[in-house]
């Protein structure tokens, strides 16, 4: 069988041949014969044969397993594929959900800072106002130029921010004239140098030649040198602060220079984003919109120049203006145009006084911390209350609280946005500390949101007072607390122990420390103010403050209280004298016991044990 067989098979007699499983295929049986004789004959017939393969291998069925084979594959890729989209697209979903919601506390942050901005002016010109409405003849000068200096304010704030508008929708057209930039930029630099000074910083102005001439939009180039300045001053704290013009082939270079704590690298490339700012918390030490850069860019820009900005930390920044220097213009003296406006961001000088009060501040009563940082803010916020309380201001929450530990007042009004630490924090650390945790407090804020006013209270604020508010609001609420603090006073000095035999404190620790102190050494007559101070670690007026104000009375007094207390309860030993309860008490003079014990309690020590024998009987 050729094709299964490599040679010739012998069947002898038999005269059949049997082949099994052959694979499919063509084959050809060959036979050949002997005569006779048995002499083989060479030739031999043959014929063909062809194996069919059965039907699960034949080429359809190859072809429908092919087919089978890739669409299973197809589906799976098909479904591969839908799972990786849906989860590229959950990935998507999750980091917009992310990304909105940062854009959503980024917004939040936003618009509270620019609140705050808007508010800070109107609460001192609502005041300001209520004060000249008052007494005209005392506030009307003052007062004035206080509600200009703040109306000049919120105007600039509120033509930057349509401004910005303005350029964002291509609206705001150039008016282009040749200037003389050295005297212009001089003009726009002096108003500075008064806050400057204040600051103890040194303003210095150079050029490369005594005239540069430019073509340029005056009140545009303006409002770009003041904002630089404003930014320069208000983040320097100490060093100077440098304005340098020079030219370099067809370009004219501004360059402000501050020694202030300059920017990192990952705010440097988004300072000139719309309202970016780079400490947007309730702790930032400057105020702003966070508009004034990104409108420097953008007026810049506009003027076919370019600004730049290169800072390290803690050495300083310098901010520089590339102008081109063309003469295409007619050349104009700056100074005879009439149209001159404002310098937006320009320091003003004037601020709101503080009145003078008649009488000296020692007949008043009580005495209220204010916590702010605005300074004409703050002046205000004096002004309202000093007619009727001695007054210690702050201007920022770690002065505050030193000087409420130290000067323990009656009531703190502070601030919620602060730089270093914000309101806050502020009533969190007074509330904590022993000396300052019974002191009423007022927060004052222009975050107008539920969570400002929830995270206040659970703070330990006692009142929440939105920015602008009336000063009648905030006296009320002053005299409200300090009511409620006389109420509590006058609670305790009126409590007895006729009906309790366990001590009756209050729940402060000072007072528990001295009521503790006073039972251990009861018969020690020489534990007195100085001694318990001493055991304390506080000083004498911090203890009178402390006492004072939880209980109405002097720590004198409060002291011999305690002790009388005892010697109440002693009365009730049928064994223990008068004069041996007064020794044990540590009264010296039994006969000075009686008095004040009768003054204390309405009757004499004699009369007050029988009736407690008695009534014990």
């Amino acid at each position: 069988m050729d094709g299964f067989e490599n040679d010739w098979q012998y069947v002898s007699e038999n005269r059949s041949a049997t082949y099994t499983n052959l694979d499919p295929g063509v084959y050809t049986f060959m036979v050949k014969a002997t005569n006779s004789d048995g002499i083989w004959n060479n030739d031999f017939s043959s014929i063909a044969l062809q194996i069919l393969p059965p039907w699960w291998k034949t080429w359809w069925a190859h072809l429908l397993y092919l087919s089978g084979i890739a669409s299973v594959l197809g589906l799976i890729y098909v479904y591969q594929k839908r799972r990786w989209m849906l989860e590229s697209k959950l990935a998507w979903q999750k980091r917009e959900a992310h990304r909105l919601r940062e854009l959503d506390i980024y917004k939040s942050n936003l618009y509270s800072n620019i609140t705050h901005e808007f508010r800070t002016p109107l609460t001192v010109i609502s005041g300001t106002m209520d004060l000249i409405e008052e007494n005209p003849k005392k506030w009307l000068a003052t007062g004035t130029n206080t509600v200009r200096k703040y109306s000049a304010q919120l105007l600039g704030m509120i033509n930057q921010i349509l401004d910005l508008q303005k350029i964002e929708s291509a609206k705001m057209k150039l008016h282009r004239q040749q200037i003389e930039v050295v005297s212009f930029s001089r003009y726009i630099v002096e108003p500075f140098e008064f806050t400057a000074r204040n600051k103890n910083l040194a303003v210095e102005f150079t050029s490369a030649s005594p005239k540069i001439w430019l073509d340029l939009d005056l009140e545009k180039y303006a409002t770009i040198l003041s904002n630089i300045m404003s930014n320069a001053i208000k983040f320097t704290d100490k060093g100077h602060v440098v304005v340098a013009i020079t030219t370099a082939s067809d370009q004219v270079l501004i360059e402000v220079s501050d020694s202030g704590p300059g920017i990192s690298a990952d705010d440097l490339p988004l300072i000139f984003d719309r309202f970016y700012q780079i400490d947007a918390s309730t702790v930032r030490a400057k105020e702003g919109t966070g508009i004034g850069l990104a409108i420097c860019k953008k007026l810049v820009d506009l003027m076919g120049g370019k600004i730049e900005v290169h800072s390290t930390e803690e050495v300083g920044s310098t901010f520089r203006i590339i102008l081109p220097h063309t003469h295409k213009t007619e050349m104009v003296d700056w100074q005879q145009l009439s149209i001159m406006t404002p310098i937006q961001n320009a320091p003003q000088p004037q601020q709101l006084p503080v009145p003078t009060v008649a009488g000296s501040a020692d007949d008043m009563k009580y005495q209220l911390l204010i916590i702010e940082d605005n300074k004409d803010v703050r002046s205000y916020l004096g002004a309202i209350v000093s007619p009727y309380y001695k007054v210690i201001k702050a201007s920022n929450g770690e002065e505050g609280i030193n000087l409420c530990i130290k000067y323990i007042p009656d009531l703190v009004i502070t601030d919620i946005m602060m730089p270093g630490m914000d309101g806050f924090q502020v009533i969190e650390r007074l509330q904590q500390h022993e000396l300052t945790t019974h002191i009423p407090i007022i927060a004052l804020t222009a975050k107008n949101t539920n969570e400002a006013r929830l995270k206040s209270l659970k703070r330990g604020a006692d009142a929440f007072i939105l920015k602008p508010f009336e000063s009648s609001q905030l006296l009320a609420y002053i005299q409200m607390l300090i009511d409620k603090r006389i109420k509590l006073q006058k609670a305790f000095q009126g409590r007895t122990d006729e009906s309790v035999e366990s001590e009756e404190t209050f729940s402060d620790p000072i007072l528990q420390k001295v009521h503790d102190l006073i039972l251990k050494h009861l018969s020690d007559e020489q534990i007195g103010i100085s001694t318990i101070c001493k055991k304390l670690h506080i000083s004498r007026s911090q203890l009178h403050n402390k006492i004072t104000a939880l209980t109405g009375l002097s720590t004198s007094i409060y002291l011999r209280k305690i002790r009388l207390n005892e010697a109440r309860k002693l009365m009730k030993n049928p064994d223990l004298q008068i004069a041996e309860i007064a020794y044990q008490c540590g009264f010296k003079d039994p006969s000075y016991f009686t008095r004040v014990f009768k003054k204390e309690y309405g009757e004499s020590p004699t009369a007050m044990q029988s009736r407690l024998r008695s009534n014990h009987n």
